[in-house]
C-alpha cells in the first residue's frame, strides 16, 4: 500500500499547480539568466533607457557594481553630452559603461575637444559610432597631423567618418597617402581631398583607388590631366566623379 502511494505521488504532483510563491521561488532558482534589478534600474534612471531597452542592454554587459557606470555617465555629461546623447550611446554600446575612464574615455574626450568639437558636435559625432570613445584616438590624430592635416581638417574628417578611428592608420591609410604622393599631389592637396572625402581612406587601394586612376589615365591621356581631374572632382565609392 505504501509503495503504491509513493508510485502515484509524482504523477499526482504533475497535475497539481504550485502555489504562486513557490513557483516564483523555483523560477528564481533555475532562471540563471535573470538580470539583477539594480542594473535595469540604473540604465533607466541614469541613462534614460526604456524598460525594454534597459533589459536588452543589461544582457550585453556584465555589471556587478554601478560605480564605474556612474562615473562614465558623469564624465559624458561633464563634457556637455545630453541625456539624449547618453541614451543613444549606451543603447548602441552598453559596454561603454565599463570602459577605462582615466586611460581611454577621458583622454579621448579631451582630444576631440582640442580639435574644436563643441558639446553639440561632439555628441553628434559620437552617436554615429560610439566605438570611437574606446579607440586609440591619439595615434590616429597624430598620424594625420604628421601628414600635413590641420586640426580643422582632422575635425572635419572625424565628424564625417568617425569609423576611421577603428582602423590601423599606419597600415591602412599610409599606403594610400603614399600612392597619392606618387601621383604628384602635395601633402596639402592630399589633406584637402581626404578631409573633404574621408571615406576614400576606407576604400581598397588595389581594387578601387588604383583602377579608378588607371581608368582616368586611359581617358585623359596623361598624369597632368589626371591630377587636374582629381583636384577638381569628388570621389564616389573610391572613384572620381565630376562635380555637377
Amino acid at each position: 500500500m505504501f509503495r503504491l502511494v509513493c508510485l502515484n505521488l509524482p504523477q499526482q504532483l504533475k497535475h497539481r499547480a504550485l502555489p504562486h510563491s513557490h513557483a516564483h521561488l523555483f523560477s528564481k532558482l533555475f532562471n540563471t539568466n535573470e538580470t539583477p534589478s539594480f542594473i535595469v534600474s540604473f540604465l533607466q534612471k541614469s541613462c534614460g533607457l526604456s524598460l525594454e531597452s534597459a533589459i536588452s542592454a543589461s544582457k550585453k554587459v556584465n555589471i556587478v557594481s554601478t560605480k564605474n557606470p556612474n562615473s562614465v555617465v558623469e564624465l559624458l555629461t561633464t563634457h556637455g553630452l545630453t541625456q539624449t546623447h547618453v541614451k543613444s550611446l549606451i543603447t548602441s554600446r552598453p559596454v561603454l559603461l565599463l570602459a577605462d575612464l582615466d586611460n581611454t574615455l577621458k583622454p579621448n574626450l579631451e582630444l576631440f575637444e582640442s580639435l574644436g568639437f563643441s558639446s553639440t558636435s561632439l555628441g553628434k559625432m559620437l552617436t554615429k559610432d560610439p566605438r570611437v570613445l574606446e579607440s586609440d584616438a591619439y595615434t590616429v590624430v597624430e598620424f594625420f597631423r604628421a601628414h600635413g592635416f590641420s586640426d580643422q581638417q582632422i575635425s572635419d574628417l572625424t565628424m564625417k567618418r568617425p569609423t576611421l578611428y577603428l582602423f590601423n592608420a599606419h597600415k591602412i591609410f599610409k599606403p594610400k597617402l603614399e600612392f597619392f604622393r606618387s601621383l604628384g599631389l602635395s601633402e596639402l592637396e592630399i589633406a584637402k581631398i581626404l578631409s573633404t572625402e574621408p571615406y576614400i581612406l576606407e576604400r581598397s587601394l588595389e581594387n578601387q583607388i588604383i583602377p579608378c586612376v588607371q581608368e582616368l589615365r586611359r581617358i585623359l591621356g596623361n598624369d597632368e590631366n589626371v591630377l587636374k581631374a582629381i583636384k577638381a572632382c569628388y570621389w564616389d565609392n573610391g572613384c572620381i566623379m565630376n562635380h555637377e
